[in-house]
């Protein structure tokens, strides 16, 4: 935060709260993104210090690291201001894929099962629902698993966002970087050619790859490919991305690292959607006390572990 003396607090103090407002963008925002919990508690207060940090919460980027799930006794460390985040218009969430997500749920049977488990597991992710002036959002996921995506636990807050926020810039991006760069290291895949013919290069990163239109809301054409090709809407193994990205240049790798996501856009598209219709259904009937009790529910599990 900047730190103002007391000689020049009086000289500001003086001037209209409104010419103040446009002062404050210049000297708080600054030009790289500041993680919420590198941010310091603010000290005694001076008179200005509330306009600073209104100031410093809007106009700044922000990170925030969401954990896995088999970490959730962990969550994301949102800051030492927290009555300030409602100001944040500029966020970048960075994510990693969870490994051991429960088996295949049958929406309206998990949810009615309990309505608010999908939030108490997914409190970090809810929690972007309360930033009631986001304006861009980036969530950066690291690849975990090789063949599925695991994405039930932000599956609702996509689309939520969506209905709450409609002029949200969102951008969902993936990094394949811990799959490709274990195996580049390991025996078995040093066997196989590699760029230029050397397997003695090092891992070159390919970052985080845009993969926004596979979580767009699904056009009526996805609605009637699913329909038509596949109506248990049971999502076929993803393509192979060891043998398919790591003899990629980076180049190529940032091109077609948004196919090795999933096998079937089409299908995630629909099953979000899906999702969060029944979500939002569930939870609307549980804060009108009209949920059927766990007891009666019935949830139903695949061998898959995914949606």
């Amino acid at each position: 935060m900047i730190e103002i003396s007391s000689p020049l607090e009086t000289q500001l103090l003086r001037l209209p709260r409104e010419l103040r407002n446009l002062i404050w963008p210049h000297v708080t925002t600054l030009p790289f993104p500041i993680g919420l919990e590198r941010i310091g508690a603010p000290s005694d207060p001076p008179m200005l210090h509330v306009e600073l940090l209104e100031a410093f919460y809007s106009c700044n980027t922000f990170i925030v690291v969401f954990p896995p799930m088999e970490v959730h006794a962990n969550p994301a460390k949102w800051g030492p201001n927290q009555s300030y985040n409602h100001l944040i218009r500029h966020l970048i969430v960075y994510t990693t894929e969870s490994i051991h997500p429960p088996s295949k749920l049958q929406f309206q049977a998990f949810e009615n099962h309990c309505p608010k488990l999908v939030d108490s597991q997914s409190v970090d992710w809810t929690y972007l629902l309360d930033l009631p002036r986001l304006s861009t959002l980036a969530i950066n996921l690291n690849k975990m698993q090789e063949n599925k995506f695991h994405f039930w636990n932000f599956a609702v807050i996509i689309p939520a966002l969506r209905a709450q926020l409609p002029k949200l810039n969102l951008k969902f991006c993936v990094s394949f970087d811990a799959i490709l760069s274990e195996a580049w290291n390991d025996p078995y895949w040093r066997r196989f050619p590699r760029n230029l013919g050397d397997n003695d290069i090092p891992y070159e990163s390919a970052g985080y790859i845009d993969s926004t239109e596979i979580v767009a809301p699904p056009s009526e054409d996805d609605k009637k490919y699913v329909e038509e090709f596949l109506p248990h809407r049971v999502m076929p193994a993803g393509p192979p991305i060891r043998q398919g990205l790591l003899a990629c240049s980076v180049a190529n790798r940032q091109i077609l690292g948004k196919h090795y996501v999933v096998k079937e856009p089409a299908l995630l598209r629909v099953l979000i959607e899906e999702h969060y219709m029944n979500y939002k259904d569930c939870k609307e009937r549980y804060e009108q006390g009209e949920l059927l009790r766990s007891s009666r529910a019935v949830i139903e599990l695949d061998e898959e572990g995914t949606f």
